[in-house]
Parts: C-alpha cells; structure tokens; sequence
C-alpha cells in the first residue's frame, strides 16, 4: 500500500475512533459562560465556575447538583478544589477569592486580591495557602485564616492568566498576557530569576509534571510547548 494511502486510512481509522466517544451526561443549571471546571481529588465531585457569578458543586455518580455556591458579586473565573476535596476555592472579578465549606455550603474565608482575579490554586501540602494571579500583575499567596494578603509577588503589572504549583510545594509557576512564563520561590516570596521565553502571545493555561520539574503551557500564539525547568530549555513545540 502506497503511503498516501496508508495515511487516508489511518485518518479514517482515527476518525472512526472519534465518533465513538460520546457525551454520557450533560449538566445543566448555569445561567451564564462557564469559564473554569475541576474534578475533586477524590473523583467524586466536579466543581465548576460561571459568569452567574456562582460556584456549582455535582455529584459525578448522580450527575446533578449538590449545591449552588452564592456570594460574589461578579464572575466567577476559576474554582480549584481542596486536596482533600472539602473546599473549594473561586476566583472571581470582585478581585476577591472566596473558600467555601462544602459541609456547610458556605463561605469559610473571604480573600481580596488586587484585581480581577483570573486564577487560584491550593497549595499542595498546607491546605491554608492559596495562590491567586491577577489582572494588576501580582501574584498573591493568601492565607484562609485570616482576610490580609500574606505576601503578594510582583509581576511587573503584566497580568496574570494562569498559575500552577510543583508537588515539591517549592516553586510557583505562573503564565501573563505577555507570553511569559516565570518560575517563584514560594518559600521566600521571590521570583527566581528564571522566565522561560518562547510563546509570542498570551499564555492562557500551565500544568506541571507530576514527578519531575516540567511545565506544559499553552498560549495565544496556537502552540504548546513542554518546558524542562532546570535547563530553563524548551522540549517540544506542538503547533495547531
């Protein structure tokens, strides 16, 4: 078989793979864009993130509601969960975050940050830090115990998309309009030194690895591109 044929017929083979995976659940009950959803560590639960200015929590197996999350007066733009799934924590363009109990189903800590917040995460280890990124350039690390903001990262006012946390709970990974990744020590509260340069558009999301010290971003510019942080060199570039 000639290559080109082999080709068309992997394409189709792949296609016909394609068709065979189906939506089995739809959930409804957002009234506005949801921009931000998360399983819960425990893969039970997704909590997602809306323009209706609420948080949504779903039981996975019932595939409904368990709750309705109300008290932002603004978008919601992201929700990460808890790691040990409960709370969660939403970011949202009242340029505050918010933990919620889900016991209770209500606010535990009310967080204001500097701008429209675009991103937060947990930390992975102490379960009282959040770091949240921001339309004003910074990065704050907030703890949920009290309402002030315990230390707040500059970005040098490019606005922060996206934010990302090592297992080693060590360094802070962040993406900005710019098309710059940099890397944060959160243990002293300053950036490292260390931008990983390459997209030439906004970065709108970053993951790191689960073992080793590689991110994985994706930008504006149509690319994604794997990050072997050390090196500060990039891997791969995947382009569509």
């Amino acid at each position: 078989m000639r290559d080109d044929d082999e080709q068309r017929h992997s394409g189709l083979a792949r296609r016909k793979e394609a068709r065979q995976v189906k939506c089995y659940a739809e959930l409804d009950g957002h009234d506005g864009a949801i921009y931000s959803t998360q399983y819960s560590p425990d893969g039970g639960m997704i909590a997602s993130a809306s323009f209706d200015k609420t948080l949504r929590i779903w039981d996975v197996g019932e595939q409904k509601a368990l709750a309705v999350l109300e008290g932002h007066v603004q978008s919601v733009f992201d929700v990460a969960w808890r790691f040990d799934s409960q709370a969660v924590v939403s970011a949202s363009f009242d340029r505050s975050c918010i933990e919620w109990d889900l016991e209770s189903r209500a606010p535990r800590a009310h967080m204001p940050c500097n701008g429209l917040v675009q991103c937060a995460r947990y930390s992975t280890h102490n379960p009282n830090v959040v770091y949240a990124g921001d339309s004003s350039g910074f990065i704050s690390i907030l703890d949920t115990r009290t309402p002030t903001v315990a230390t707040k990262l500059s970005n040098d006012g490019a606005m922060v998309n996206t934010i990302y946390c090592f297992n080693d709970e060590t360094r802070l990974v962040s993406g900005d309009r710019n098309g710059e990744i940099k890397m944060w020590d959160v243990r002293i509260g300053k950036f490292m030194r260390l931008k990983l340069e390459g997209h030439s558009d906004r970065v709108y999301a970053v993951a790191t690895h689960p073992a080793e010290i590689k991110a994985c971003t994706a930008g504006a510019d149509s690319t994604i591109r794997l990050w072997h942080i050390p090196s500060g060199g990039r891997l791969l570039k995947d382009g569509y």
